[in-house]
């Protein structure tokens, strides 16, 4: 084996972005033709992400004995150190069937088993598995010779070779080893799994049995199972959702920071916990997960949603920054936690490690009842949980802890108050706070009282400042005061002046839950980098208006939306008024 049994594209990987992970393609028995991957890293290429293409030889795959499968992936090793893009480049995995799993299950080993690649799983962003990896089955050999080697004498002789090597040295545990270590791969990363239902070679209900192991033990999981495709055909049988879910996934895995990758990886593999010193800062923290029922005016109705401040917030954050900052959840929820929702979290690059999960409880949810208007009345399904109703206690200790690190701390209502806020009171919360983001109902309900139908009084709706100033007044920093298709207003207590930001004009409205956690995270994105109040306050309007346009959270890596959303911001901060 030499460095040409390795083939990269583009041909000079410099003139991929070099903070993109290298994809590693590693190809199925058969594959041997180029043209069996060049098709996946030609759409890799066209999307920036350089790639290297291997496939082990049958003999290698499936001789009965493990050195010959060692030497190759080696050899891969040696081929990716010798050219320079190893350890460089972090490392994106990709496995077609087990001629790839095979490889992967060695890099495991090695990791493991030598000391000079212990290094190994830091530099791994992540595991994507095509029709992988197969349960072997008795018999399961047989009908994959009978697949990738033409009829005649030597599919004759490999049968009954690797027939004769199983009887002789108990092929099944071999099965067995290999099972258990792709369930137990993980490296803190993150893994997709793409698979089908009637695959003849990969036992897709064996298939969606460790996937359902893997996320109950708290691995990062993503998982497409398909009625009908066929085995390493999922790309042309359906090209375009297979192509959404890659480049989403990598997209995900690019933006992780590589400190952060590294430290999960450790984390994965340590026998105790990281010391809290050994763990990167987060660019942003958020709390509280609700599972959302949405209901539109129309009785259309959407189910099991990611919802929730946290989630959406946190994608807001993304969005602003191109899904490169490290952001984090920090939630309760339950065994019922749907699939989709942890996948999401994924896709939008927030770290789950504060994610705690009840096996005795379920995970908040709640009705989302919109009214033609505009209106959102929440219906709890569930009994209301102290994460929605955190104490002054627990805001005066993160002020604190976000102060040693020259940190904010944001606090959103989610409803109005049923009668005036104390002076008193509103003073003890407003100084915990260095941001306070109310929307127009809300704000006016906690000086003003609560008004039939949540109407604003028409004093405050045409004068915005008085629904600013008299949180600034009691303590709090600055004030983001979201008036929905009015888009919103901004004041700080360092400048006399307050900002109107308008609405994007071009938003084609589906679903306006969640438009105002999307603008406080996109908010605070902004002004954490150090933007000015006007250009954060567009970041909000920019990020609820991508938000809108979808039913439920978006289900697409907010990086992907990231240029849109600077094209919104501009839009919005050509339009900003000041308020008199």
């Amino acid at each position: 084996m030499t460095a040409s049994d390795f083939a990269l594209l583009p041909e000079e990987a410099e003139v991929a972005d070099p903070s993109l992970p290298l994809v590693v393609l590693l190809g199925w028995v058969g594959a041997e033709r180029d043209g069996a991957l060049l098709k996946y890293a030609q759409l890799l290429a066209q999307h920036g992400y350089p790639s290297v293409r291997s496939v082990q030889p049958t003999a290698t795959a499936f001789s009965p004995f493990e050195a010959p499968r060692r030497r190759w992936t080696l050899a891969l090793l040696a081929a990716l150190e010798a050219s320079g893009l190893w350890p460089r480049r972090r490392l994106v995995l990709y496995c077609f069937s087990n001629g790839g799993a095979f490889v992967v299950e060695q890099l495991l080993l090695l990791a493991e088993q030598d000391e000079r690649y212990a290094h190994l799983p830091a530099s791994v962003a992540g595991l994507v598995f095509d029709s992988a990896p197969a349960f072997t089955h008795p018999g399961a050999l047989q009908r994959v010779l009978a697949e990738t080697e033409p009829p005649g004498w030597r599919r004759t002789a490999m049968s009954a070779y690797y027939a004769a090597a199983r009887v002789l040295l108990r092929g099944d545990r071999r099965a067995e080893h290999f099972w258990a270590n792709m369930q137990r791969l993980h490296w803190g990363r993150p893994q997709l799994f793409l698979f089908s239902k009637d695959d003849h070679l990969c036992d897709g209900a064996k298939l969606s049995e460790l996937v359902a192991a893997k996320r109950a033990a708290g691995q990062r999981v993503t998982a497409r199972c398909w009625q009908r495709s066929g085995h390493v055909a999922h790309f042309r049988h359906h090209r375009e959702e297979y192509t959404a879910l890659l480049l989403g996934f990598l997209e995900s895995a690019a933006a992780e920071p590589a400190a952060v990758a590294a430290a999960a990886a450790r984390a994965a593999n340590a026998a105790e916990p990281l010391p809290v010193g050994d763990v990167p800062l987060l660019d942003m923290l958020g709390f509280t997960l609700i599972i959302d029922d949405i209901v539109n005016h129309l009785g259309e109705s959407a189910m099991g949603l990611l919802g929730g401040g946290g989630p959406q917030a946190l994608w807001g954050a993304q969005l602003q920054r191109g899904q490169r900052a490290h952001v984090a959840l920090a939630a309760g929820v339950g065994t019922d936690l749907p699939p989709g929702c942890a996948a999401q979290l994924q896709l939008y690059g927030v770290d789950t490690g504060a994610l705690v999960r009840h096996q005795d409880g379920k995970s908040p949810r709640a009705w989302q009842l919109m009214e033609l208007d505009g209106r959102r009345h929440e219906i709890w399904r569930t009994p209301f949980t102290p994460q929605l109703d955190p104490s002054l206690e627990l805001l005066a200790e993160l002020r604190a802890a976000a102060a040693s690190v020259s940190g904010l701390v944001c606090a959103e209502t989610f409803a109005a108050a049923d009668a005036v806020v104390p002076p008193a009171d509103l003073r003890a919360f407003m100084q915990q706070l260095d941001v306070f983001s109310p929307n127009e109902a809300e704000a006016a309900s906690m000086l003003y009282g609560r008004s039939p139908g949540g109407a604003v009084p028409e004093a405050a709706r045409r004068e915005p400042r008085r629904l600013t100033e008299p949180f600034l007044e009691a303590g709090a920093s600055l004030v983001l005061l979201r008036r929905g298709p009015l888009g919103v207003v901004v004041q700080s207590t360092t400048s006399a002046a307050a900002w109107r930001l308008p609405a994007f004009a071009g938003t084609r409205v589906v679903d306006p839950t969640g438009c105002g956690n999307a603008a406080c995270g996109a908010f605070l994105g902004a002004l954490a980098a150090g933007e000015g109040l006007t250009a954060a306050g567009a970041w909000a309007c920019a990020a609820s208006s991508l938000m809108a346009e979808c039913r439920g959270s978006p289900q697409v890596a907010p990086g992907l939306l990231a240029d849109e959303a600077a094209r919104r911001q501009a839009a919005v901060v050509a339009a900003a008024t000041r308020v008199s």
